[in-house]
């Protein structure tokens, strides 16, 4: 008697079996606590957003902190993930920036949030963004110059 060859049959659900590798695939799941980073893409996502002040933006009612911009996806994912650690909602926004010279091309957005009031955003810009911090202290001292 033959031997018979024993095969799983296995349902042609396209849909379901993309849906299933995207959940298993998917690189940067927020909840997920493997360390990966979520990579945002402004350009395919079509994200509307609002700049409210340096570094601060707005998304729909959420707010959210920039801390940098960098080319290599790779420095930004390693921001991210440190901030990550520290307890910080991190992420990547890929942009395609042109028009400005010299910064033609992809950047990687290193962001945090969001946020939904505007003065924790502010709060967490201030502590984590030192250009601003610099920013305010040269404001402070030049408005001490004129004092004395």
């Amino acid at each position: 008697m033959p031997l018979r060859k024993r095969t799983k049959k296995v349902k042609k659900d396209d849909k379901g079996k993309k849906e299933a590798d995207k959940k298993t695939t998917k690189k940067g799941d927020e909840n997920s606590n493997n360390g990966n980073i979520t990579l945002q893409d402004a350009v395919k996502n079509k994200v509307k957003e609002t700049k409210i002040a340096d570094f601060i933006f707005k998304s729909g009612k959420k707010f959210y902190v920039q801390i940098s911009a960098h080319r290599a996806f790779d420095t930004a994912e390693k921001l991210a993930k440190e901030l990550k650690k520290k307890g910080y909602k991190s992420f990547v926004m890929k942009i395609k920036k042109s028009g400005v010279a010299g910064e033609d091309g992809v950047w990687y957005r290193v962001r945090v949030g969001p946020f939904d009031k505007e003065e924790k955003a502010r709060e967490v810009n201030n502590t984590l963004n030192p250009k601003l911090k610099n920013r305010e202290r040269k404001k402070i001292d030049e408005s001490h110059r004129n004092v004395f």
